[in-house]
């Protein structure tokens, strides 16, 4: 009564259904097969051949071959390799011998899956990425909006997945969960403090058993800016910020300076002075300082320019406007100042009279 049986293992274990073990793409693999005589009678010409996971194609391999077995022996034999990406089964087949007869080959599988577990994270700050300094310009105090997008690149579901960033704040996903190729966008809001700074959020997520942890980190950087711009406007080298102002003689020059600086944390750039030439409503004839053009003021920076014109009679006024633009996306800072004058008309006239005549030419009335 000739019989066999076969026991296939993958690392140790029989698998007899999928999925199998999950096992990292590229760990090593041992496959062991036990054969035993569960017959009465001897076998001969034993040969145990692996399908290779490739059942239709000829690249079977040969686990052991030329094996005798008495009655209730056994013997194991081994073939290695590394673990597929994916569901991966091979199929074992025994065949031997026996003194009379014939005796069918014998078969068994095993199985795993090739676990390749991947999570990814992109972090960003008011829809920007920001990866590198000084990143995004946001205004200091200012609200910002934090995302973080994480997605699931590997083969295998990952579990617990939890997003933490530095900052402190609260973060919150819509699941916990995520398939392949599933991703999620989690969210949370922090205020913007002055100067550069910068956070990095990471993603953890737990696979399969038994294997641990995966774990990915993204950066932000942002510059919490505080964009400000000074405008002193002189008149002749006065502060004449409240009527009259300075007393000029009308038809003299005038000389207007104004010095300009950058109050602010931030690089201003195109910083333009605008005087209304004393006409507000009437912006073609206003004027641009000399010096005072699209140039560029660092913190703390502060240049001066000049303008000149013939002084007119009586009051006048004219108003002088500045502007910069920090880096995108902030908008462009303001700063204004007025000046004031008075042209003055220096004219006297006398009058005499002799016993009240006119007596502009000799000799004059006769008294």
């Amino acid at each position: 009564a000739p019989a066999l049986d076969l026991a296939k293992k993958i690392n140790g274990v029989h698998v007899t259904q999928a999925p199998g073990p999950y096992l990292l793409v590229g760990a090593p693999i041992t496959w062991s097969y036990e054969i035993t005589n569960t017959g009465n009678v001897t076998l001969t010409n034993l040969i145990v051949v692996d399908d290779n996971g490739t059942p239709e194609e000829g690249d079977d391999r040969t686990a052991c071959s030329g094996l005798e077995l008495a009655p209730l022996a056994a013997h194991t034999c081994t073939l290695t390799g590394t673990a597929q990406e994916g569901a991966y089964s091979n199929v074992a087949t025994v065949t031997g011998t026996p003194p009379v007869g014939s005796l069918a080959p014998v078969h068994d599988a095993s199985f795993y899956f090739g676990a390749d577990p991947v999570a990814e994270l992109e972090y960003t700050v008011d829809g920007e990425l920001a990866d590198t300094a000084p990143g995004l310009h946001v205004l200091a105090d200012s609200s910002l909006a934090l995302e973080y997008q994480v997605s699931n690149t590997g083969n295998v579901t990952l579990t617990n997945v939890v997003v933490t960033d530095d900052l402190g704040v609260i973060i919150s996903c819509p699941q916990s969960t995520l398939a392949p190729a599933e991703s999620m966008t989690c969210t949370a809001s922090s205020t913007a403090l002055e100067g550069q700074h910068s956070a990095t959020a990471i993603v953890t997520a737990t696979t399969p058993s038994p294997h641990g942890d995966v774990s990915a980190e993204d950066p932000i950087y942002y510059f919490g800016a505080m964009p400000s711009l000074a405008l002193d406007k002189r008149t002749n080298g006065q502060d004449a910020a409240t009527a009259p102002g300075v007393y000029v003689l009308t038809g003299s020059t005038v000389e207007w300076t104004y010095t300009l600086t950058n109050t602010g944390n931030i690089t201003l750039t195109d910083v333009t002075v605008v005087d209304d030439n004393g006409t507000p409503g009437e912006p073609n004839d206003d004027l641009i300082p000399l010096g005072c053009d699209a140039i560029t003021l660092g913190p703390g920076q502060t240049t001066t320019c000049t303008a000149s014109g013939i002084a007119q009679e009586g009051g006048y006024s004219n108003n002088a406007a500045v502007s910069g633009s920090p880096p995108a996306p902030l908008t462009a800072v303001t700063a204004t100042d007025t000046s004031h004058y008075f042209g003055v008309t220096v004219n006297i006239s006398l009058d005499k009279r002799t016993n009240g005549l006119e007596a502009a030419q000799a000799p004059g009335p006769l008294i």
